[in-house]
């Protein structure tokens, strides 16, 4: 509780033991839902009572390393980390999850499950980023999708971090490998990733490692989570946001 300055102990979904490499997000409502690693378990949370409650139907593999990516409909996105290269959706309306199509590309690392993170871009459009070399475009407007381009480099972004940008360009932290060094930052327009600045320690880490926040400024704070490693750094991007986009 911000107000407070104070901490409220929750207790877990029932029967869940476990919530490390779970999916997250908010839905349009303000409801939190929450997959369990592992299983195909998902709940709902009340942040009055501080609750859970059981939801989903239908989901086809586990959550195990999945994302969860609010849709502009209000649905939730995500790409199967243990079957093949199909994609899923979740309908808060009815709770049951439905096929979202085949991603074409292999997205997800078969042996760790490792996958990317996913980022909406104003254009309507919602980039995969593969924990291989791949990525994969899902289009919200037709729910079609459409292979991206490979990362340069052998890179690819397992557990790694992106961010939007104001200009729609999507900032990444990408590595060569699952869990190899050294990492490298790119922007990606949708078509290219071009190299960008690295930090003072960025090319001593593996992707998985960094983290991004966007911050009220439009720029993107970086920091390293590796318990050993203290920087923190700013990314300010030259491009401008479209008024197009401007929330109505």
């Amino acid at each position: 509780d911000p107000v407070a300055n104070s901490w409220t102990p929750v207790a877990p979904p029932a029967g869940w033991t476990t919530v490390g490499d779970s999916p997250g997000c908010i839905l349009p409502d303000g409801t939190f839902t929450m997959g369990r690693n592992a299983s195909k378990q998902q709940a709902y949370f009340n942040a009055t009572s501080l609750t859970w409650t059981a939801v989903g139907t239908g989901k086809v593999d586990n959550f195990s390393e999945e994302g969860l990516t609010l849709l502009p409909n209000g649905s939730l996105l995500t790409v199967e980390t243990g079957n093949g290269t199909n994609s899923e959706k979740f309908d808060p309306a009815t709770g049951q999850w439905t096929s979202a199509g085949s991603t074409v590309v292999q997205l997800p690392d078969r042996g760790s499950f490792e996958i990317g993170p996913a980022i909406q871009r104003p254009d309507g459009t919602v980039v995969f980023f593969g924990g291989i070399p791949h990525t994969s475009i899902f289009n919200t407007a037709t729910s079609t999708w459409a292979p991206g381009p490979d990362f340069p480099g052998g890179n690819d972004m397992a557990d790694g971090p992106a961010s939007i940008l104001p200009d729609g360009t999507i900032l990444v932290y990408a590595s060569p490998g699952v869990f190899q060094k050294p990492a490298n930052f790119f922007v990606f327009d949708g078509i290219t990733f071009t190299q960008g600045p690295s930090t003072q320690t960025g090319t001593q880490h593996t992707a998985y490692e960094g983290r991004f926040i966007l911050l009220p400024t439009g720029q993107v704070m970086w920091l390293v989570a590796n318990g050993q490693t203290i920087d923190v750094e700013v990314y300010t991007s030259t491009g401008l946001p479209n008024s197009a986009w401007q929330p109505r």
